[in-house]
């Protein structure tokens, strides 16, 4: 939890202020498509990642209706990451549609967003997260 939920809290917390300032800014969050639909024997971590769209929902509607209209956010639910915590992992059933994205891809994506809604994406494999970090 403090990793997967509360630590986006406290980034939010640090970083949301100035962009209701200059009423600007995107916020991309990233949960995991176990957080869409729970997994057996993982249900902490479902649990965490759904908070996290819930969070990142919460929040924009927040902006919208205080009328911080330049301030969006995105939540990315991939499947896996390759980040070596899943390393040698297999999916038994494919739920959703896999393809492959790129951190930049995901960051074009919200650049592009001009809407009021939480973006939620969905992929099979995220490469180069640490792009976000």
């Amino acid at each position: 939890m403090r990793v997967n939920l509360l630590s986006l809290f406290w980034t939010v917390k640090a970083f949301l202020p100035d962009m209701m300032k200059q009423n600007h800014g995107h916020i991309v969050n990233i949960a995991s498509s176990a957080g869409l639909a729970g997994i057996s024997k993982l249900g902490d971590y479902s649990s965490s990642k759904f908070g996290v769209i819930g969070f990142t929902e919460v929040l924009q509607y927040e902006m919208k209706f205080s009328g911080y209209t330049g301030v969006h956010t995105t939540v990315v639910c991939p499947a896996m990451i390759n980040t070596g915590m899943f390393q040698g992992a297999r999916m038994r059933y494919i739920m959703f549609a896999i393809y492959f994205i790129t951190a930049q891809s995901v960051i074009n994506q919200g650049a592009e967003t001009n809407n009021c809604q939480t973006d939620v994406k969905s992929a099979g494999v995220v490469n180069n997260a640490n792009a976000y970090i």
